[in-house]
């Protein structure tokens, strides 16, 4: 599992939500986000939004894919840019 804080001042709102639900799509495999414990399900944006990510949130990416882990993690750290 790979970590990331969200350091983006309007942390996970509707667009990043979206990018990161389309990018796990594109896996046969289950993908999670886990914040304070609790799964989400990265395919799904209205699940991602539920997490209320804001401004310092630590994130646990959690694959079966390692590839689809290493895209995703790169994609929440762009996102803190």
């Amino acid at each position: 599992m790979k970590s990331v804080i969200i350091q983006n001042e309007t942390g996970l709102h509707a667009r990043p939500c979206s990018l990161i639900a389309s990018l796990a799509g594109t896996s046969p495999m289950d993908a999670y986000l886990i914040k304070d414990g609790k799964p989400y399900n990265a395919k799904s944006i209205m699940g991602l939004m539920s997490m209320g990510v804001t401004k310092g949130t630590e994130l646990l990416i959690d694959c079966e894919d390692e590839t689809l882990s290493e895209a995703l993690y790169k994609l929440l750290s762009e996102l803190n840019d």
